[in-house]
């Protein structure tokens, strides 16, 4: 029984020692340096902030329904880009792609190295009218010089025909976050180097309809709830594989806990897993999510509906294609 004893000891201080090293020996200060002797560029801060504001009364709208897309936002949007900033037009060849996506060429210093590429949206997401606020803004994100409403893909077509390979790709880089994480003492800046896709799931329910004086026991729209419910009450599994990077990248700069767990995920992989579950942030960043966005039924109040739709979007997790 001693020896029994003796050796779950040994065990416990092993795997303790074990614990404790890795905390201490797995990350590493990997902080890059800038370069001496970068030259800082004068901005005039007034006068960015203006065109930015200016840029945002632009109704430049995506909408899944095609015949909602409002062209002259995005062809006025256009000509304000070549007012607001014709330094930028002076020196680039400007070439709009599938009629609205704008590409800009600015030639380098030394045409021998491969070009690199910039780019964003310019559209954005329509907003509930619910949650609009007053006043004329109707825009909630800056300007891009790339890609408009389903012209990435024609753009990318584009690069392709022309023969243009690019040496990196910057695609609105990245943020730099205050407190991304608990014990984390400083601004961290994020680089994405993969992105999710999605996919829309469409849910249909048929039903006879009717009057709703003389109501079924289920309407089509509760039997689309409960099908919402049972896709909602069963969420992908986390996965870290994608976010060990990111642990690598600041965990030499965590408090030791942080570090113990972050270093030892052999062990407390299922720990931190429900840690980052809980923060709806970090949750959406370990496994694919599940959003039921949409849901249609009858157009009256007291119709009982012949068919209900939904529509639950998928943001892909990386190892899900």
């Amino acid at each position: 029984m001693k020896r029994i004893i003796l050796t779950l000891v040994i065990v416990i201080i092993a795997i303790l020692a074990v614990l404790v090293y890795r905390a201490g020996s797995v990350f590493h200060d990997q902080q890059l340096e800038p370069a001496t002797g970068i030259t800082e560029i004068n901005v005039d801060a007034q006068l960015a902030t203006q065109h930015f504001s200016q840029a945002l009364m632009f109704p430049t709208i995506s909408y899944d329904e095609r015949s909602n897309f409002d062209a002259a936002a995005f062809r006025d949007f256009r000509d304000f880009l070549q007012s607001a900033y014709p330094l930028m037009h002076e020196n680039a060849r400007q070439t709009i792609v599938n009629d609205y996506s704008l590409v800009y060429h600015l030639p380098g210093q030394i045409s021998a190295l491969e070009p690199v590429l910039f780019m964003g949206h310019m559209d954005v997401v329509p907003i509930e009218e619910i949650t609009r606020i007053s006043g004329p803004t109707r825009r909630s994100a800056a300007p891009s010089l790339t890609a408009s409403s389903g012209g990435a893909a024609k753009v990318a077509e584009y690069f392709q025909n022309e023969g243009v390979t690019f040496d990196y790709v910057m695609d609105e880089g990245g943020v730099v976050i205050a407190g991304m994480m608990e014990g984390l003492d400083r601004p961290l800046a994020v680089i994405g180097d993969s992105e999710k896709g999605y996919v829309n799931l469409v849910l249909t329910v048929n039903a006879p309809g009717g009057h709703s004086s003389q109501p079924p026991e289920q309407t089509a729209v509760g039997i689309m709830s409960r099908a919402i419910v049972r896709v909602e009450d069963n969420p992908f599994p986390p996965s870290l594989d994608y976010i060990k990077q990111t642990f690598a990248a600041f965990g030499a700069w965590m408090p030791f806990g942080k570090r113990l767990a972050m270093g030892n995920l052999w062990l407390f992989s299922p720990v931190v897993e429900s840690v980052m579950l809980n923060n709806q942030g970090d949750a959406a960043g370990i496994r694919t999510t599940t959003a039921a966005t949409m849901v249609t039924g009858s157009p009256k109040s007291n119709i009982l509906p012949t068919r209900a739709t939904a529509i639950i979007n998928f943001k892909n997790h990386p190892r899900h294609g």
